[in-house]
């Protein structure tokens, strides 16, 4: 069809742009609605923590103990 006709053109993306930011804004409410579900001293698949707080949650009880008794 000739460029004279709307139906030549393409539109613009918008939505894919609307969806991005609706997808950022369900993400962010599902994350802090089941934020409180989890246990304390889970820490995979949560932003912030990682193994190496695990490890130190294991760990550091052992080095306070071994420091009392010396």
């Amino acid at each position: 069809t000739p460029p004279e006709y709307p139906s030549s053109w393409r539109p613009l993306s918008v939505l894919e742009i609307a969806g991005e930011i609706l997808e950022r804004v369900m993400q962010s409410r599902v994350d802090a609605a089941i934020e409180n579900s989890f246990e304390d001293n889970q820490y995979d698949f949560r932003e912030g923590r990682s193994m190496i707080n695990a490890i130190n949650q294991m760990v550091n009880p052992s080095n306070v103990a071994i420091a009392g008794t010396q």
